[in-house]
């Protein structure tokens, strides 16, 4: 499980213009070792068209540069509130494919309403 903490995240929603992206850093699953992860958060929409909401994927990449992956995985998104408690969650299956050199490839969700998430933390 891989959690993304952000302080004054109401702030940092209200504020953020389309297209800007925090993200964290690589990280891997004991027991998909060819992958790479990262979570990929845009509070301001991921582009103009998703500017009311926040989008939030998840990026996977081959270990390898050369190697292709595929990878059919089940992922989870929550987002708490200083309590822990979730104010939004979402569960998917992606499948992914990472094929050299193209890089990675992301699967989540641009359209989540930022009255749902503003008292996040």
């Amino acid at each position: 499980m891989k959690f993304l903490q952000i302080e004054n995240f109401t702030t940092l929603v209200k504020l953020a213009l389309p297209g800007n992206c925090l993200r964290t850093g690589l990280f891997r699953h004991p027991q998909l070792p060819e992958a790479f992860w990262q979570l990929c958060l845009y509070p301001g929409g991921k582009r103009a068209e998703n500017a009311n909401n926040v989008s939030l994927f998840l990026k996977m990449s081959s270990t390898s540069p050369t190697k292709e992956v595929r990878i059919k995985v089940e992922y989870r998104f929550h987002f708490l509130n200083d309590k822990g408690v979730a104010l939004f969650s979402n569960v998917n299956v992606g499948e992914f494919h990472a094929k050299p050199p193209k890089g990675g490839h992301s699967w989540g969700l641009r359209n989540i309403p930022k009255q749902k998430v503003m008292n996040c933390y």
